[in-house]
């Protein structure tokens, strides 16, 4: 229950205000709380890396915008904790947006979906994708594959390899609708589950003891497929993971 008692019909205009004024200060306390105690967590961590983590930022969206309203809509719900979660990966470490300049939405879906972090527009996705597998704290903002749309694949190279690679992350925008996905995020994060992914991996064959998947695109001897979180094969020789990501939400 707030402070505020809402059954008080009989307050003049000035104690509206005065109420509302109560209840700005009281978030804006809050806020720079939640802000504190992020600080406090990058301090805690050994440094280096990105402090984005997508499979925890998209349960955390799925229960408030399980509570939106009349009122306070799952987009408002969106646009104001995208603000606030920005404004705490960046108390706890670099975090910034790389965007293809390959598609002319990709600026819009980026702001919406991750508030005001930094963001820097690239030439191309092949560019995005290079920096965010070699620049601390860089989050690629790429176009959904195509035909003519292939930066999977030199994904799937990065992630032949021995070392730490970059994946797709996030597919935005971040509610579901009659389209899939415009654009994804790819990032060096952690690959989470968050109870309700999709799973992209690269094949240079389809074998018959492979679970059933869609086929996304293809280049070459190449093959984009996507899987449900719980059906996905492992990863195995010619078979290679480029991206683990929570679903779009439902809206209710």
């Amino acid at each position: 229950m707030s402070s505020i008692d809402k059954a008080r019909p009989d307050l003049d205009m000035s104690e509206w205000r005065a109420a509302i004024d109560k209840f700005d200060d009281e978030i804006l306390n809050l806020i720079k709380g939640r802000l504190a105690l992020s600080e406090q967590v990058g301090k805690s961590k050994v440094r280096g890396g990105l402090p984005w983590r997508p499979a925890r930022e998209a349960q955390l969206f799925a229960r408030l915008v399980g509570r939106a309203s009349s009122t306070l809509s799952a987009q408002a719900v969106e646009r104001l904790w995208s603000t606030v979660i920005a404004q705490s990966l960046q108390a706890q470490g670099p975090a910034f947006l790389l965007v293809s300049k390959s598609h002319p939405k990709l600026p819009a879906l980026a702001r919406t979906f991750f508030g005001l972090l930094p963001l820097e527009m690239v030439e191309d996705d092949a560019t995005a994708i290079t920096r965010c597998h070699t620049e601390e704290g860089a989050i690629a903002i790429v176009p959904a594959p195509g035909e003519e749309i292939n930066w999977w694949v030199e994904l799937a190279d990065l992630n032949k390899g021995s070392g730490p690679a970059p994946a797709v992350l996030a597919a935005l925008p971040r509610f579901a609708s009659d389209m899939p996905p415009a654009a994804y995020a790819i990032a060096m994060a952690p690959r989470e589950r968050s109870g309700n992914d999709s799973v992209w991996v690269v094949a240079n064959e389809l074998k018959d003891d492979m679970p059933h998947g869609k086929v996304l695109a293809q280049k070459g001897d190449q093959r984009l497929i996507a899987f449900g979180g719980k059906t996905a094969p492992e990863p195995h020789e010619g078979l290679c993971q480029i991206g683990l990501f929570a679903n779009p939400l439902e809206q209710n």
